[in-house]
């Protein structure tokens, strides 16, 4: 009779095991909590939003895309795409000397806000392309890039640059170091040689 109860406990344990959690669709919900699910949901704002790669516990509310920037004597211009899973602030590239002027998001003038000395603009969930220019006397040694931009493609004077060169603090930089060329095209040889007499 005891093995019977435990045969039995056994299957049903094993039953249970085999179905898997998995959150409840709007359309489970039932009415009478409805209205609570913001309030449940309210510590949970980034549930949405994509995670890192191998990292579950870190996730990301904006991915940007490729960001293109063409630079000359005079000015420079910027684009780029983000995908935004909740609204964020998206950094811009530049800063308080090198401030973006007519940024336009979608083709629409969007307002740059300062945060911590850099621009941005601020975003609801959706896809977007921005844009923006700067004007200078002179091509600036180096421009501020955001940190989560990974990915850079650089045109100085109509001459694309293969490998930007991006500091650790963010500084791109536009002009090439004195010596750097040749420097990176040089060969040292040392000749040692023994004579025995």
């Amino acid at each position: 009779m005891h093995i019977r109860v435990v045969l039995v406990l056994l299957s049903l344990l094993c039953q249970s095991l085999g179905t898997e959690a998995r959150p409840l669709r709007d359309n489970e919900i039932p009415p009478s909590l409805a209205p609570w699910v913001p309030w449940v949901l309210y510590e949970e704002r980034d549930r949405e939003c994509p995670f890192i790669h191998n990292q579950p516990a870190v996730r990301r509310c904006a991915w940007p895309s490729r960001l293109v920037l063409k630079i000359d004597q005079g000015e420079g211009e910027f684009i780029q795409f983000w995908r935004v899973y909740r609204e964020s602030w998206i950094g811009l590239p530049g800063d308080l000397d090198r401030w973006p002027q007519e940024v336009q998001v979608d083709g629409q003038p969007a307002s740059v806000i300062e945060r911590e000395g850099k621009p941005g603009v601020s975003l609801s969930p959706g896809r977007y392309q921005i844009t923006g220019r700067w004007r200078w006397e002179r091509l600036p040694e180096s421009l501020y890039v955001p940190p989560d931009t990974a990915l850079v493609s650089l045109i100085v004077n109509e001459t694309a640059v293969s490998s930007p060169d991006i500091r650790p603090d963010g500084q791109l930089w536009l002009k090439q170091q004195a010596g750097k060329t040749a420097l990176e095209e040089r060969l040292e040889i040392q000749v040692f040689r023994r004579i025995i007499d």
